[in-house]
Order: structure tokens, then C-alpha cells, then sequence
């Protein structure tokens, strides 16, 4: 079964092309999130959550494409939001 520190590195190689140093030196906590990289990780981590639980109660497994894909309009969507809030 996939876990959640599995997709997690999965998500990060996704977003950055140059894949496993990266997710390693964030799993080691060597060095801290950016705003941006924490919003990432924030609405990936749900994504995955919200999809294995899917799987668990509906018994529907959702793509990690289509996982990542949500994330991504979740954070668009939030990022759009809060914008719009600062501009008021």
C-alpha cells in the first residue's frame, strides 16, 4: 500500500524534475519549506489523503496523475482566493 512519506516523494520528483536528492534533504529535514513549497506539500498531502480514503470506504483508486492534478487546482483555486482577499 502506498504511503503517505511514499507519495509524498512521488509528488516532490513530479514537481521537480531533479527528484530523488531534493525529496531526501526535505524527508531529512536538512533545510525548511518555502511558502510556496509548504502550500505544495499541504494540498498534495490532502489530495493523497482524500484519494486513499476514497479507495478505502468507496473502493475507487484514482490515478496519482489525476491525484496530482486536483492538488494542483486545489492550490490554484486557494492561491486565487487569497489574492483576491489582499486585494480588497
Amino acid at each position: 500500500m502506498l504511503s503517505v512519506k511514499t507519495a509524498y516523494q512521488v509528488a516532490l520528483r513530479l514537481i521537480h524534475q531533479d527528484g530523488a536528492e531534493r525529496s531526501n534533504a526535505r524527508m531529512d529535514g536538512k533545510d525548511k519549506l518555502t511558502k510556496t513549497e509548504l502550500e505544495r506539500w499541504a494540498t498534495t498531502s490532502w489530495a493523497i489523503w482524500n484519494a486513499r480514503n476514497k479507495y478505502f470506504f468507496e473502493r475507487v483508486q484514482m490515478q496519482p496523475r489525476t491525484i496530482m492534478d486536483h492538488a494542483t487546482g486545489l492550490l490554484e483555486d486557494y492561491q486565487r482566493l487569497a489574492a483576491s482577499q489582499n486585494t480588497s
